[in-house]
Parts: C-alpha cells; sequence; structure tokens
C-alpha cells in the first residue's frame, strides 16, 4: 500500500502561509475606519435632529400653554404683573405666571386659586442650552437676528409672538428664529 503525504500549500516565498500579511491588515483597517466614520457621521445628523424635533416640540407646547393661559385670564397674555397691559412685562411675571398657579389677574398665590400651572417646569431651549427668556415690551419690534446674551426664548406678550432665540438653521435651511 502506498502512503500519501500532504505537504502544506506554499506561499509566496514558499513558506507555509498561517497569518495575515501588514497589507491585508492595513486594508481592514482603512475599511474599519471608513465604516467607523459613516456611523458617527449618522449619529451626529441624528443629534442633531433629535434637538431640532425638541425644539419643535418645546415650541408648540409652550405656543399651547400660552394660549390657554390667555383664555383663562381675559385674552391677557402671561408676563404682566396683575394683568395690566399697559405695564411693562416682565420675565420674572412670564415664568411664575407659567410655572405656578394663579388668580384671574395673573398674580400668582400659594392659596388654593383657579388656574395653572401651565408649566411643571420652564424648559432649556436644547440648541442653546438656555432657559432665560427674553420679554419684549409693548413699543419694542421683535427682531430678525439673534444678538448676543444669556437667552434661549423670545416672547413679544401683546402680540402673542413666541419663538427660539437661537441662531443657525435646521437641515432644511429653514432658520431656528423662524421656527
Amino acid at each position: 500500500m502506498e502512503t500519501i503525504v500532504r505537504m502544506p500549500r506554499s506561499g509566496a516565498k514558499g513558506f507555509g502561509r498561517t497569518g495575515f500579511t501588514l497589507v491585508e491588515l492595513l486594508i481592514v483597517v482603512v475599511i474599519l475606519g471608513i465604516l467607523a466614520g459613516i456611523v458617527i457621521a449618522g449619529f451626529s445628523n441624528t443629534s442633531t435632529e433629535a434637538k431640532e424635533n425638541m425644539l419643535k416640540e418645546n415650541l408648540r407646547v409652550i405656543r399651547t400653554q400660552i394660549g390657554v393661559y390667555r383664555a383663562q385670564h381675559i385674552d391677557v397674555s402671561p408676563g404682566y404683573a396683575g394683568g395690566d397691559v399697559t405695564g411693562v412685562p416682565t420675565e420674572m411675571d412670564f415664568l411664575a405666571q407659567m410655572t405656578e398657579k394663579t388668580d384671574q389677574y395673573g398674580d400668582t398665590a400659594t392659596v388654593d386659586v383657579a388656574f395653572g400651572p401651565y408649566m411643571r417646569a420652564w424648559p432649556v431651549n436644547p440648541i442653546t442650552k438656555k432657559s432665560a427668556v427674553l420679554i419684549l415690551g409693548n413699543d419694542e419690534e421683535v427682531p430678525d437676528t439673534v444678538a448676543e446674551g444669556d437667552y434661549g426664548w423670545l416672547f413679544k406678550p401683546d402680540t402673542v409672538v413666541f419663538k427660539a432665540y437661537c441662531e443657525g438653521t435646521d437641515g432644511t435651511g429653514v432658520s431656528y428664529l423662524d421656527y
């Protein structure tokens, strides 16, 4: 009987091949790097879209609650102390009237009163990470651009304009100020 002896396959230099070449490893590393870049870019875009969607949702909820406040307070917007629309609206009054219980004139009270709160807590603008509200007086115009400052929101009580106060545009080119 004849014995068959198997010889190992030989590589380019005649040696038995048992591993990967440096070139093969570099190709794999480059491919993994490209895939990682694509995945990270996708997550980055998803994060931006999530912030934009949260901004839109915050604006929808706040505008709705301002409408509810006006309906319960003789068509007076939050921000005016005691419901006096001839006075100067303030951020302090606005935030208190939106997050605390109020009487029919918009005065906050610790005793049981009929209205509010309209928001459990005041939201942070997800784009700017700021929660302060720039309140415009009756004689002030709504700006077309954003000035430097600590504000995340803008509200003009006499015309019931509530906007996100931040620079930039979304993925479709719409300014955040125009949301």
